[in-house]
């Protein structure tokens, strides 16, 4: 709900959006199951492209220009 305050109509729709997926993903509604696996297909703007280490790519994703910015 804190997501949606002071947010535009076309952000409010976005953020709903993706709070039914997550949603669907937690309540196993969302993908294919079978016994073993359950396949689920993640959108390509949530992904973090990796250039072949994957931790280097989620820090320079979630802190962008970190080492640049030495206090």
């Amino acid at each position: 709900m804190r997501l949606l305050s002071g947010a535009s109509d076309s952000d409010i729709e976005e953020r709903m959006s993706f709070s039914e997926w997550v949603l669907g993903v937690g309540d196993g509604t969302v993908g294919e199951s079978n016994d073993v696996d359950i396949t689920l297909s993640i959108p390509s703007d949530l992904l973090i492209p990796s250039s072949g280490d994957a931790l280097a790519s989620i820090v320079d994703n979630t802190y962008p220009r970190l080492l640049q910015n030495k206090i």
